[in-house]
């Protein structure tokens, strides 16, 4: 949790009065910092991949083609009209 007004930080359940330098360096140390990186990063590569297919016309935007249960193959009259 943060409060940018006030500076207060929290880090591990201990609150500590950090400036923000500070306090992102201690995120590096505990590798907290190192899965944000991570994570967005998946997300990113993910997305511009998407985007590519969608910009070259092999799907529709927000079409990831994942249905497990067959949604997709049901009839749906009352949102087609």
């Amino acid at each position: 949790m943060a409060d940018r007004s006030s500076g207060l930080t929290s880090v591990c359940g201990v609150s500590e009065q950090l400036p923000p330098i500070e306090a992102h360096d201690v995120l590096v140390k505990s590798g907290g910092m190192s899965q944000i990186l991570l994570w967005t990063s998946f997300l990113e590569i993910f997305g511009g991949i998407a985007l590519f297919q969608t910009i070259q016309g092999k799907r529709y935007p927000g079409d990831f083609s994942f249905d497990p249960l067959g949604l997709s193959q049901v009839p749906w009259p009352w949102l087609c009209g």
